[in-house]
C-alpha cells in the first residue's frame, strides 16, 4: 500500500515491484554488512538506492 501511495504521488517510478524493493533492500543490508569497517557505507548506498527509485525529471 505504501509503494502505491508513492507511486500516485510520483515518488516512486511506476514501474517498481515491492518483489523490487525486497531484493534491492537484501542486497543493501547484506552489502552493509560484509563492509562493516566503512561507517559512512550505510547511508551513501541508501541515497544511491533511494536516487535509482525516483522517477526521471
Amino acid at each position: 500500500m505504501l509503494l502505491t501511495r508513492a507511486q500516485r504521488a510520483g515518488a516512486v517510478r511506476a514501474d517498481i515491484t515491492t518483489l523490487d524493493l525486497v531484493v534491492l533492500l537484501k542486497g543493501l543490508l547484506r552489502s552493509v554488512h560484509e563492509a562493516a569497517a566503512r561507517p559512512d557505507l550505510p547511508g551513501r548506498l541508501l541515497a544511491v538506492l533511494s536516487d535509482g527509485l525516483r522517477p526521471p525529471p
